[in-house]
């Protein structure tokens, strides 16, 4: 005799007689997926453009006077951090030089990729556009303040303890900056499509 279940009871594993697994994710083709599916696509598609739109900037030669100028304000406003704590410091250009020896913050050291890189994320992200402007004038300040700092500390390691300065340069602030972009596009992508 087959067992069958009462109205409105479900057998262990299923839900309203449909296997759960079933219902966690959309099936291949129907309209959901499809949508899902075109959601993704439309990010990537505008992602890699922006992308595409940053190279062109680069290779027109459009970035370096700009990342020139800024490594200039960076070095300035670290300059004027490092004062109070640092004796002897000075600036000049976008170097900043002491006994100890000098930094200079080079085109790459700008913060230009970080930039570039969140802001086709956010360019691509599907949102009004109000909160991607939103999001992209936050983003500017927000990455010149984490350049000033990176910049900042590493004057001071080069300072103190110049055996470590290689390692941080190359190893440690690489790895914080990717954590902050992440943490930044996370924060930034859920308030905006929460709101």
């Amino acid at each position: 005799m087959k067992r069958t279940p009462r109205p409105g009871k479900a057998h262990a594993g299923e839900v309203c007689g449909e296997r759960a697994s079933r219902r966690l994710a959309p099936r291949r083709g129907s309209v959901v997926w499809r949508a899902q599916a075109r959601a993704i696509l439309g990010f990537v598609g505008a992602f890699l453009a922006a992308i595409a739109g940053l190279a062109i900037i680069r290779t027109a030669g459009i970035e370096q006077p700009a990342a020139e100028m800024v490594g200039r304000w960076t070095a300035w406003v670290a300059y004027v951090a490092l004062t109070p704590v640092q004796p002897g410091i000075g600036v000049a250009s976008n170097i900043l030089f002491s006994s100890s020896g000098a930094l200079r913050v080079a085109e790459e050291c700008s913060g230009f990729e970080l930039l570039g890189l969140l802001g086709a994320a956010m360019i691509a992200y599907p949102v009004s556009w109000r909160r991607r402007l939103t999001g992209l004038a936050l983003l500017v300040p927000f990455v010149f303040t984490l350049n000033v700092v990176r910049v900042a500390s590493l004057s001071l390691v080069l300072a103190y303890h110049p055996s470590a300065f290689d390692v941080l340069h190359t190893f440690v602030w690489q790895g914080l900056l990717i954590l902050f972009a992440l943490a930044y596009w996370v924060l930034w992508s859920l308030g905006a499509s929460a709101a």
